[in-house]
């Protein structure tokens, strides 16, 4: 299953990163060839970190990528995008977290969220 004429397919995962019973992971088991980025060892709600995974892991292909990501998986590819590195051919950005409502709901401190709400400055207040 891959008709996506040879372009690699790159899933980006939220930061629950692999899931057994997820449709990212599920779909990434169907589709050869295609990647997924891995899960981070330290610094795992870091912006900047996710950001130079996702750097990391388009830099090791040759040819066309297409993104596929979830959740914060979204928000990644969003700031990767600011400054990208590479072309892609396309990417799907599926149900991106509302870091800012979840923020509200549970009143947390935005520097514990280690980047993702520092580029919205002060909506996330």
């Amino acid at each position: 299953m891959n008709d996506f004429d040879g372009a690699t397919i790159v899933f980006v995962p939220g930061l629950r990163d692999h899931v057994a019973d997820h449709w990212q992971t599920h779909l990434a088991a169907k589709i050869p060839g295609s990647i997924t980025v891995p899960p981070l060892a330290e610094d795992r709600l870091s912006r900047a970190a996710r950001v130079a995974a996702l750097d990391a892991a388009l830099d090791a292909i040759d040819g066309d990528v297409v993104l596929a990501a979830h959740s914060a998986g979204a928000l990644t590819v969003a700031h990767w995008a600011l400054a990208p590195t590479r072309p892609v051919r396309g990417a799907l950005l599926a149900t991106p977290a509302d870091v800012i409502e979840k923020t509200k709901r549970h009143v947390l401190d935005t520097r514990d969220h280690a980047g993702f709400l520092d580029s919205l400055g002060s909506q996330a207040a």
